[in-house]
């Protein structure tokens, strides 16, 4: 079976020149090649009563269907006729079958075919440029690149001391803050994702026609509709991109980080760009000083592909508790409390937050779902070379850095001059880390966040 795999991953290898330059191809043969590991394994009895004949039918309508439909996907009942019949069909069989197929549909250039002819009539391992995937499923995604974007405007503790009976000394006491960023007048969170995506892709070289898919992670939407993503989507010109929004809060680039995990892994995306976005200053009451010093405005993106080794996404950890949802929250403007005079007056729309409560709650969570990140990957706290936090209250991370063991050189910080930025806030950490050389190949990466709703995560990333 592991046989069979690995020739199937040599097909999308041989093919890719070719593939790159054609919509959706790459994501074609991962999509067969996942629809082939994810079914039934056929009984040993009912081997010899499969025809190679009928793989080569079965093989031809699925890649007919790929390249000739406007969804790109294989029906359900093909999926499952295919798969079977690869399980079945030996390793050289399948391959020929295959490649026959895809002359028939001109599904690449006849220099491509010609490079599977040879691989098949020679020894294969010498004949390639690199090493193969063992398995159907893509085993990691690595983060190609990053970005990020602040605001110009810089919100000092000293202006906030002129807006609410505050001071200075009390804020960097409390929460560690001395500034935050704000956005100007009519930018809103679509722009900051946008300006920190083209950063992204500035470092990659990626083309934004590339993308597969755009996840977006914010609580401060442009708009409830339509979504953020497809508002990067179209600033991007990247139109052949699934785009869709993830609500986690704070956690929200950590969930996202897991989606787009799933998907690589899955075959169904190649290229993801994630980015966590956030206009926090559009939901903060400027009169309450027990929120409005917290918050600030920014955007980071990551740009995540399958990985040829061990480096990547080694593992996402997500948790939800919806019965703590009113420690951090905006309780009005939604289908539960709509926007009205009373909403208004009640001044509903702001962020409501129980901050001691919510202090204990973060302390506890991060340090489990940080221990529990270790624990999947057998690592222990001294194994990694970086901790990034979520960038809300300095309290908090030195309260889990204590009870972790870590020490302060190895935990990133930058909360003193942008705030608590939430979803935003662990990949503009992250970028910063990576552009001051805080990140190197082969560094180990802790993630963990925790966010309204209640939402905590953790990720593990090899670099």
């Amino acid at each position: 079976m592991r046989e069979r795999h690995e020739h199937a991953g040599d097909l999308a290898y041989l093919l890719e020149p070719d593939l790159k330059e054609s919509r959706g191809g790459l994501r074609d043969i991962t999509s067969l090649r996942a629809a082939a590991i994810a079914a039934p394994v056929v009984p040993e009895e009912d081997l010899t009563k499969i025809d190679a004949t009928e793989v080569l039918v079965a093989a031809r309508v699925a890649l007919h269907r790929l390249t000739g439909r406007a969804t790109n996907r294989l029906q359900l009942q093909d999926q499952e006729r295919v798969a079977r019949l690869v399980r079945a069909a030996s390793a050289d069989e399948l391959m020929r079958s295959l490649a026959s197929a895809g002359r028939t549909v001109g599904w690449a250039s006849d220099d491509a075919w010609r490079r599977i002819d040879s691989w098949l009539q020679g020894p294969r391992a010498s004949r390639l440029d690199r090493p193969l995937s063992a398995g159907v499923v893509v085993r990691e995604d690595e983060v190609v690149a990053t970005g990020s974007a602040v605001p110009r405007h810089i919100l000092r503790n000293s202006d906030l001391e002129r807006m609410v009976a505050t001071a200075d000394e009390w804020i960097v006491g409390r929460t560690g803050i001395r500034e935050r960023r704000v956005v100007d007048d009519g930018v809103a969170s679509s722009d900051l994702g946008t300006e920190a995506a083209r950063a992204a892709l500035a470092t990659s070289r990626w083309d934004p026609a590339d993308l597969d898919l755009i996840l977006v992670a914010t609580c401060t939407p442009d708009m409830p509709l339509t979504s953020t993503a497809c508002l990067i989507q179209r600033n991007l010109k990247a139109s052949r991109a699934i785009a869709f929004d993830l609500a986690a809060a704070c956690s929200g680039f950590l969930y996202g980080l897991a989606v787009a995990d799933l998907y690589v892994r899955a075959g169904t995306c190649r290229r993801v760009l994630l980015v966590g976005t956030e206009v926090m200053s559009s939901v903060i009451d400027w009169t309450d000083r027990s929120t409005c010093i917290l918050f600030g405005d920014g955007a980071g993106a990551a740009l995540l592909e399958p990985s040829d080794d061990d480096r990547g996404v080694l593992s996402t950890h997500l948790h939800s508790d919806g019965d703590l949802w009113d420690l951090v929250c905006v309780p009005g403007g939604g289908s539960r409390l709509p926007a009205s005079d009373a909403m208004l007056a009640g001044r509903q729309q702001y962020v409501k937050m129980k901050g001691n409560e919510t202090f204990k709650v973060a302390v506890k969570t991060l340090e489990a779902t940080a221990r529990e990140a270790l624990e999947a990957n057998k690592l222990d706290v001294a194994d990694v070379d970086l901790f990034i936090p979520h960038q809300a209250n300095v309290r908090i991370i030195q309260a889990v850095m204590e009870r972790l063991g870590l020490p302060q050189d190895r935990v990133f910080l930058n909360l003193d001059r942008y705030g608590n930025t939430s979803a935003a806030s662990i990949p503009l950490a992250l970028d910063e880390a990576v552009r001051t050389g805080r990140i190197s190949p082969g560094s180990r990466i802790l993630m963990v966040a925790f966010g309204s709703g209640l939402t905590w995560a953790s990720a593990m990333v090899k670099w």
